[in-house]
């Protein structure tokens, strides 16, 4: 997942600039910033295919059990209030979910190591 890595290492990286620097960059797509974009627009399509995946296999069978992972969970949930998920919120949900996950992976393994 090159473009994840990436997008991590520039949005850190903004917090060795001076703000103003990083804000003019992104506003016109230069540097780092615009490299950003990029990877941003890659994960982002890339989430909503796994959503609308999910989306699609759940609306099938509503009752299903044998795949109740975390975004299963999160449509049903809509579902059972009434209302239709929104694509874009159970994207950013799986985005989180994957920044969290990495982090405490990479945690674990340097306290083992360490």
């Amino acid at each position: 997942m090159h473009a994840f890595d990436r997008a991590q290492t520039i949005t850190a990286y903004r917090f060795r600039i001076p703000p103003v620097i990083w804000k003019l960059q992104r506003f016109f797509s230069l540097g780092f910033e615009g490299e950003l974009k990029g990877h941003i627009r890659k994960l982002n399509k890339l989430f909503t295919e796994i959503v609308q995946t999910r989306l699609e296999q759940v609306m099938k069978d509503v009752d299903q059990r044998s795949q109740d992972d975390f975004l299963t969970l999160f449509i049903k949930s809509e579902l059972n209030k009434g209302r239709q998920p929104s694509v874009t919120f159970l994207r950013d949900i799986v985005a989180s979910f994957l920044i969290a996950g990495r982090g405490i992976y990479f945690l674990y393994l340097s306290s083992a190591l360490g």
